[in-house]
C-alpha cells in the first residue's frame, strides 16, 4: 500500500508506503521510484513499519518518513524513523528522541535542503490505527511532535504546549516560505478519538495555534495541506472519524481554506454514505485536487473505492508588472506591490534582472555578479559570491523555478547556476556562441 509521493523532476518521483510478504511476520516500509518510462521497487533499510510520507528538494536530495512498527503482524505505531536519498541509495536518518516512550511521522516538507520540517505525534501512549495505517487514528495522551532539519541534523522543535486537555496529533505540514508552514490535525478526546480541527502556524520563530473552524458534525480531523503562497492554502480531512469495530462511524470530507487571514470551511460535495479525504495537491491559478476514499453503502459488507474532488480556480486577476534598473531601483505598476529595492545602495556591479514569486508576494533582483537580493515573501537560496565563486562571463538574467522556491541565473556565456529547489539541467559554457545569452525562462 502507498500513502506519499514527491517529484523532483518529471522523470524522477518517489511513492512510499508498506507491504507485507508472504515470509514477512510483519509490514516493511517500500519505496518505489518512477524514471520516466515506468515504476520500480527500491532497496530501503530494513524496517518493520510505514513510510507515510515523500519529499525532495532536488534528485540528490528525498527525505521519507513513518512510524516502526512490531514485527508480529501489529499495524500500529511504535516509533517514528526518517530514511534519506542521496542520489544513490536510501539511509536512515539519526533523529532527536521525543523523550516519550511512543511516537512517529506522519508527514514531512522542505522549503529548501537546509529547512525541513516533519510532524507527527508523541506521548505515553500508543497509537491505535483504524482499519488501515494512518486512517482515523485512536490515541489519547499523546501531544503534537515536530521536529526540523537544519542541513546538518534533526532536533526536536517547540509546539505550541498542549492543544488541549486530552492531547493532539499532526496529519499534514506544507511550507510555501521559510517563514511560512502550516501543520494540521486535530485534538483528540478522552476516548482517543479526533475532538476538534487543529492548525499550527510557523512564522520564522516559533509554532502558535491558529483558530480553525470546525464541521458541526464533530469527531473532525484534517489529514492534509497545502500552499501555492503565503495568502491561499488548503487543507483536507474528515468528521465523525470514530475507531473501533462498534463505532458506527461515517466519516464525511471537508476542506478549509486559508486566505491571508482567516481560516474557513469551503463547500464540497457529498455523494456518498461515508468518505475520508486524506491528500490535497494545488497549482497557482489552476486548481487543486483531494483524494481519499468512499463508500456508496455504510453497511457491513461495503466496498471503497478512490474518491477524488477537484476545485477549478478562476482566472489569474493579477494585473500588475515590475521593472527594475541597472541601480537596483524597482518600480511598480498595476496591482504588482513595492516590496523593496537596491535603490540607493552600494553595489558591487549593477542589476541586470529580476523575478517574483509565484503569487507576487516578492521579488529577488540579480546583479552582473550573480550576487542576489531578495524582498518581500521571496526567499533568499544562495548567490554566485556566496559560493566564493568568480563567474568567467557577467550574469545577464534570472528566472524562478514553478514553485518559487529557487531559482536560476544564467551567464552571457551560457552558463547556468542553479539554487533552491531548481534543479541544474545543464548549460552552454564550452560551446562557441555567436552571441551573449541575455535571459533564462523555466518550462
Amino acid at each position: 500500500m502507498l500513502w506519499g509521493v514527491a517529484c523532483a523532476t518529471a522523470s524522477d518521483c518517489w511513492a512510499v508506503g508498506g507491504q507485507q510478504l508472504g515470509t514477512d511476520p510483519g509490514p516493511v516500509a517500500l519505496a518505489e521510484h518512477w524514471d520516466g518510462a515506468s515504476w520500480s521497487v527500491t532497496t530501503l533499510p530494513a524496517t518493520h513499519g510505514f513510510l507515510f510520507s515523500v519529499t525532495c528538494t532536488s534528485p540528490a536530495g528525498c527525505w521519507a518518513v513513518g512510524t516502526t512498527t512490531t514485527d508480529n503482524d501489529q499495524t500500529d505505531p511504535l516509533n517514528g524513523f526518517i530514511d534519506h536519498w542521496d542520489g544513490t541509495s536510501w539511509s536512515q536518518a539519526p533523529t532527536q528522541p521525543s523523550g516519550q516512550a511512543f511516537d512517529g511521522f506522519n508527514s514531512v516538507t522542505c522549503g529548501s535542503a537546509s529547512d525541513c520540517w516533519a510532524v507527527g505525534f508523541a506521548g505515553p501512549n500508543p497509537v491505535a490505527n483504524g482499519f488501515l495505517p494512518d486512517v482515523a487514528p485512536r490515541v489519547a495522551g499523546d501531544d503534537a511532535f515536530i521536529e526540523h532539519w537544519d542541513g546538518t541534523g534533526w532536533t526536536v522543535a517547540d509546539t505550541p504546549g498542549a492543544n488541549g486537555p486530552n492531547g493532539a496529533y499532526l496529519s499534514g505540514v506544507t511550507c510555501s516560505g521559510s517563514s511560512q508552514c502550516w501543520a494540521v490535525g486535530a485534538t483528540m478526546d478522552a476516548n482517543g478519538n479526533p475532538s476538534t480541527t487543529l492548525v499550527d502556524h510557523w512564522d520564522g520563530t516559533g509554532w502558535s495555534t491558529y483558530p480553525s473552524p470546525a464541521p458541526p458534525a464533530g469527531a473532525d480531523l484534517l489529514t492534509a495541506v497545502t500552499c501555492t503562497g503565503p495568502n491561499a492554502c488548503w487543507a483536507v480531512g474528515a468528521s465523525d472519524v470514530v475507531s473501533g469495530q462498534n463505532s458506527n462511524s461515517q466519516p464525511s470530507p471537508f476542506v478549509e481554506s486559508w486566505s491571508g487571514s482567516a481560516w474557513s470551511i469551503d463547500p464540497s460535495p457529498t455523494v456518498t454514505a461515508l468518505a475520508y479525504l486524506d491528500s490535497v495537491a494545488c497549482v497557482r491559478a489552476n486548481g487543486c485536487m483531494a483524494s481519499g476514499f468512499a463508500a456508496t453503502d455504510a453497511g457491513s459488507n461495503f466496498t471503497l473505492r478512490t474518491l477524488v474532488e477537484q476545485m477549478v480556480l478562476p482566472p489569474g486577476g493579477n494585473q500588475g508588472l515590475w521593472m527594475s534598473g541597472s541601480d537596483g531601483g524597482v518600480f511598480s505598476f498595476g496591482d504588482a506591490g513595492f516590496h523593496g529595492s537596491m535603490g540607493g545602495a552600494r553595489l558591487n556591479a549593477p542589476i541586470v534582472g529580476m523575478a517574483s514569486t509565484p503569487d507576487g508576494g516578492g521579488y529577488w533582483e540579480v546583479a552582473a555578479d550573480g550576487g542576489v537580493f531578495s524582498f518581500g515573501d521571496a526567499d533568499f537560496h544562495g548567490s554566485v559570491p556566496g559560493q566564493g565563486i568568480v563567474p568567467g562571463a557577467p550574469v545577464s538574467g534570472m528566472v524562478a523555478s514553478p514553485s518559487g522556491r529557487g531559482y536560476w541565473l544564467v551567464g552571457t556565456d551560457g552558463a547556468l547556476f542553479a539554487y533552491g529547489d531548481a534543479s541544474f539541467l545543464g548549460s552552454l559554457v564550452g560551446t562557441e556562441l555567436d552571441a551573449p545569452v541575455t535571459g533564462v525562462a523555466s518550462s
